[in-house]
């Protein structure tokens, strides 16, 4: 009996040792990261590292809106406003850039308010039990969920 309560507690011993090395290296990594965000990412060799981490983070990626609808077309028009407006800091041309963020804000603005136009035409649909109005809202791809 003494052997095995003996054993026992060389091997919980081990566990909390590996445990504290984990977390010590944990926390390590997590300096380091933060280090590196602080300083700014100083070459090529880290930006990749970065990457491929997020990368194997990913479980899923959308195929996308298609071309010709007219989220796509928005979204170029985002596209095009932020580039004006990067392109119009760099000149330091302030009334540009701030007549681009403004419109890149009502976009946001007009964005959210469509979102909550189909939340709210989903929900009384959904109400009224109309399954071909609810299965026409709900955009059919598997980065979507609903949990209730």
């Amino acid at each position: 009996e003494d052997y095995w309560s003996g054993k026992q507690q060389e091997i919980e011993k081990k566990v909390r040792l590996q445990i504290k090395q984990d977390y010590q290296n944990d926390v390590r990594k997590q300096e380091q990261r933060r280090q590196r965000i602080k300083e700014g990412m100083t070459s090529e060799i880290d930006l990749q590292f970065d990457l491929k981490e997020e990368l194997a983070n990913v479980q899923y990626v959308s195929p996308g809106l298609p071309h010709d609808s007219p989220e796509q077309a928005i979204d170029e028009q985002l596209a095009r406003i932020e580039t004006d407006l990067y392109q119009a800091t760099d000149r330091m041309d302030l009334e540009t850039s701030q007549q681009k963020d403004d419109l890149i804000s009502q976009m946001h603005i007009d964005d959210c308010a469509s979102v909550l136009q189909a939340n709210s035409a989903f929900y009384m649909a959904f109400s009224q039990k109309n399954y071909e109005t609810m299965h026409n809202l709900w955009l059919h791809d598997r980065s979507v969920t609903c949990i209730h």
